[in-house]
């Protein structure tokens, strides 16, 4: 664990800061950590570091799949280990950043595996942190230890061990959904967001979604409900015994790819074949390594991109996009309002949730209340709500030649409709309220 690290980490539990303990600290000849303890301010809560990376959750925990996974084919996905930017360009179309935006930046890798998408955050020069509740953090940590500015830590994303608003950027490529619930840890990542950072996810889609009809539906309903009652079998079986299975459907994985490179007739004529759900990629031990992840997680959800679109909402990021592979969808945390933008933005949350509270019943009270004492025509101001008291005869009304002045205080030399405008609440929710209002009477 590197020193400059330290700053940035608090207590999962406390939210206190942690200092390491130097009693039992070891360095190594690089200086950094490769032993100790973190301590929290209160002396509370202690956390280990072994093999140089601070660890703040159990050694074993629902994860270890993914831990034997990562360690068996530590680099297996890596670019520079295969010799094809395969990690490079989908960390790049799902995340729709250019490497210029990374430099220099402290970028949170969120289930980082053996970090296969960490690599690339590094080469555009990034400070990564990256993080995994299983033991990929020492795959991850092996195979780029020799970056400078890498940073390893294994803890839980629902209780993540950082400072809050510490990042310039989070992402996470296919690990939110193996928790146990993909909206609380998609919440917990947000926090982490400094003001006007950004984030990128990418979750599993639902097996039919709105653009499959037909045929295609029912083909991928039935695939879905394969897939899910061979997992619960295959989540039971021991890692070594799925490892081999896996093995053995390479074979299925190169079929199923031929067929789906093959003419529409004979691909709907075999496609029976493809309802057994298994990797299709060209490398036969990414085909393994696919299928075992697929396969061995225990928890696996999936989930719309309406759904996922509303979490960033409900998160209030702005700036949301969708566009490439399903479910990727991005968002960036609003920059912090100082000064005179401050004041007013709180004063315009606060007249519209007084507005919101009063309701439209409380609003046509007004209303009456002001046409009951307005004695003509003319213009009343209720509160914050701009009311104009009809007379009884419009019939009787002079014709107007030229506008009329206001006397509205403060509104010397401007018409009754400049003044009004000038008044008239610029929400949209409370143009609205005004028009029913008006409407009602």
């Amino acid at each position: 664990m590197k020193l400059g690290l330290l700053a940035r980490l608090r207590c999962p539990k406390s939210g206190q800061p942690l200092s390491l303990e130097l009693a039992t600290a070891t360095q190594s000849a690089g200086g950094e950590i490769n032993s100790g303890w973190l301590v929290s301010a209160d002396g509370q809560h202690r956390y280990p570091i072994r093999g140089g990376i601070p660890r703040f959750v159990p050694e074993s925990n629902y994860a270890d799949n993914f831990g034997m996974q990562w360690n068996h084919f530590a680099k297996t996905q890596f670019d520079s280990h295969s010799g094809h930017p395969i990690s490079a360009e989908r960390f790049w179309k799902a995340t729709a950043w250019r490497p210029e935006d990374l430099r220099r930046k402290w970028v949170l890798d969120v289930g980082c595996g053996s970090g296969r998408f960490a690599e690339v955050a590094l080469a555009a020069g990034a400070h990564v942190v990256a993080l995994d509740y299983s033991s990929a953090v020492d795959a991850c940590y092996a195979n780029l230890k020799h970056h400078p500015d890498l940073h390893v830590v294994q803890g839980d994303i629902m209780q993540f061990p950082f400072r809050r608003a510490t990042f310039d950027r989070v992402y996470s490529i296919g690990a939110l959904h193996h928790t146990p619930d993909t909206e609380q840890a998609f919440h917990s990542t947000t926090a982490l967001l400094k003001p006007g950072g950004r984030v990128s996810i990418w979750v599993y889609h639902t097996w039919c979604g709105p653009d499959l009809h037909g045929l295609r539906a029912v083909h991928a309903r039935l695939k879905g409900w394969i897939s899910d009652t061979l997992r619960r079998i295959t989540t039971k079986l021991p890692n070594p015994v799925l490892r081999g299975l896996c093995y053995l459907v390479v074979p299925l994985g190169a079929c199923q790819r031929a067929i789906l490179g093959s003419p529409a007739p004979i691909r709907a004529l075999l496609s029976p074949l493809l309802l057994v759900f298994c990797s299709t990629h060209p490398r036969w031990r990414v085909r393994v390594c696919d299928t075992f992840d697929w396969y061995s997680p225990q928890y696996q959800h999936r989930h719309t991109v309406e759904q996922v679109q509303s979490w960033f909402r409900s998160a209030g990021l702005t700036e949301i996009s969708t566009a490439g592979f399903p479910v990727t969808v991005r968002g960036r945390r609003p920059p912090a309002l100082s000064g005179r933008p401050l004041r007013q933005h709180a004063r315009r949350r606060a007249r519209g949730r007084a507005l919101q509270g009063r309701g439209r019943k409380a609003a046509l009270a007004q209303g009456r209340e002001a046409r009951s004492r307005a004695a003509g025509g003319g213009v009343v101001r209720t509160s914050s709500l701009i009311f104009r008291a009809r007379t009884p005869s419009r019939a009787h009304r002079p014709a107007r030649r030229a506008p009329a002045r206001s006397a509205l205080p403060g509104a010397e030399g401007r018409s009754r409709t400049e003044a009004r405008a000038a008044l008239r609440p610029r929400w949209p929710r409370a143009r609205r309220q005004i028009r029913r209002a008006r409407r009602a009477w």
